[in-house]
């Protein structure tokens, strides 16, 4: 584990401080998106990918299971979050 983990974007004891750069008003900072945007793409593979849709997916059924006015959306929401 001193090495960082290797299951996440970035290893555990890597500094951050890459990450922000300066901005223009004073005390401000710019996060750097788009580096930060590419290596985590870049570590995406097929199975996270699926995992957070599928995760996305059963979020949102679940939330309309409950918000929902109809019963008979309410179970159809709550089949989904079943397949799911």
């Amino acid at each position: 584990m001193g090495e960082g983990s290797e299951y996440g974007v970035f290893k555990q004891d890597e500094p951050l401080s890459h990450l922000w750069e300066r901005g223009r008003g004073e005390g401000s900072f710019n996060m750097v998106m788009p580096d930060v945007a590419k290596r985590f793409l870049k570590h995406m593979n097929f199975e996270p990918f699926v995992f957070y849709l599928f995760s996305a997916i059963l979020l949102f059924a679940g939330m309309r299971v409950i918000t929902a006015r109809n019963p008979v959306h309410a179970a159809l929401f709550l089949v989904l979050a079943f397949f799911t």
